[in-house]
């Protein structure tokens, strides 16, 4: 009965081979009368659940949030400078000049992007729309990069990034400078580029590139005002002087180089992260893992007497630590051991230090773990065996949190098991 729905709820309908239909509230029930005709009766509810907590997550997520704070503060800053130098020395020349060189800037990151594997929804809208669209192929294609490796994309970002940084920052402080003839004859020699890009799209690739035809469509803009600038006399195309031509030239090698640094530096880190993943899914795959652990050598992990054992000692998979409580190693192993079977806080209010245990016990507890660790050869900690097998070098407790599912169902699916042996400590520091 739909009186007795809590929100948000996702109901089952029996159409197209069963769909599911999202209500979040009355209104829902009301706007959708027809699907509802179809409901079997079946909703799955929606319940609240406490967010899950990983330090290692935390970490990344407060250096991102760190790394996208340092980089919105530069960039505020950046274009903060820009308003001030653009309204202190205003000029209707400088500032349609510079709003060219932003929307081809713009344009060039995205090609940039693109390049890199970052997209955009948007983006990709707009390229894929239609037929014939192929912004990637245009982009991949051999015969637009320069000298075999350097591609339209960076070309345009280190283009049009020179620009906006010479006209928002360098025009401005360098009052009756020939920077603008500079950018002016470079205008118009980009002329050639506009023609090879669209001959490259139609005839040698037959594919559009509809973020290449917007670049095309910037600099044909940005040439047309520069003759005519150059044409009314407003800029003087014979007003180019070594050192702003020397300048403009380095500063666009200063742009395009560290560009091509950093798309060189993202890719790596991509591809190393496409093998971590690639190798971590053969690692943690569970005939991998057991076909090494049980090459392992193994040892008698039997429990003593008033041992901690932690889940049911029926469980298929076990696991057996041999610690140091000085060890920092060892903190680390029992912390990530703690996160993956148990809540420590809980077992500690409920297992709290009562110091019942008498000298003599605690001698007897403490020289049984002395010769179990000599019996094991343990010559370092933490050393964790899994079902009396000692745990592969490869393979440290973190890990376990992808493996043990899949070792549970390979072992029989029965919960798991932590045995905890102290090296140094002694096992009964509680009474239960």
């Amino acid at each position: 009965s739909q009186d007795k729905l809590s929100f948000p709820s996702l109901l089952h309908l029996e159409r197209m081979g069963g769909s599911l239909l999202m209500v979040e509230n009355e209104a829902d029930l009301k706007s959708n009368e027809d699907e509802l005709q179809h409901w079997s009766g079946v909703f799955l509810k929606a319940e609240p659940n406490e967010p899950v907590a990983h330090p290692g997550n935390e970490k990344m997520l407060m250096h991102e949030k760190r790394l996208e704070l340092i980089v919105s503060a530069g960039l505020f800053s950046l274009i903060g400078l820009f308003v001030i130098l653009q309204t202190t020395f205003f000029s209707v020349v400088q500032s349609l000049l510079f709003f060219s060189a932003l929307a081809g800037s713009v344009v060039g990151y995205l090609l940039f992007a693109k390049d890199m594997g970052i997209t955009y929804r948007s983006v990709e809208s707009f390229c894929n729309a239609g037929t014939g669209s192929g912004c990637g192929k245009v982009l991949s294609a051999s015969e637009g990069k320069l000298f075999g490796f350097i591609t339209f994309s960076d070309l345009t970002l280190g283009y049009f990034a020179t620009q906006l940084v010479t006209i928002g920052l360098f025009v401005p402080l360098w009052a009756g400078s020939g920077l603008l003839s500079v950018l002016g004859t470079m205008s118009i020699l980009s002329l050639p580029v506009i023609g090879y890009s669209l001959w490259l799209q139609a005839v040698k690739i037959k594919e559009w590139c509809r973020l290449c035809l917007v670049v095309s469509g910037i600099l044909a803009v940005q040439a047309l005002m520069f003759g005519y600038l150059f044409y009314t006399g407003l800029i003087n195309p014979m007003a180019i002087a070594f050192p702003e031509a020397v300048m403009t030239l380095l500063l666009f090698g200063l742009t395009g180089s560290s560009l091509l640094l950093l798309k060189q530096t993202v890719q790596q880190k991509n591809r190393a992260v496409q093998n971590e993943i690639a190798a971590a899914r053969i690692k943690n795959a569970p005939d991998v893992f057991t076909g090494m652990l049980f090459r392992q050598r193994q040892e008698g992990t039997t429990p003593f007497e008033n041992d901690f054992l932690i889940g049911s000692p029926d469980a298929p998979v076990k696991l057996t630590m041999g610690v140091n409580l000085y060890c920092g190693p060892c903190k680390n192993e029992l912390e990530q051991a703690g996160e993956l079977l148990m809540d420590t806080e809980k077992f500690a209010a409920t297992y709290p230090a009562n110091g019942t245990v008498s000298e003599s016990e605690e001698e007897e507890y403490l020289q049984a773990h002395y010769n179990w660790v000599k019996n094991a050869g343990i010559t370092k900690t933490p050393t964790t065996f899994m079902n009396g097998h000692e745990l592969p070098t490869a393979y440290r407790v973190k890990d376990l949190f992808a493996l043990i599912p899949g070792l549970v169902d390979a072992f029989g699916n029965q919960n798991g098991l932590n045995t905890m042996k102290g090296n140094f400590v002694s096992t009964k520091i509680s009474e239960k």
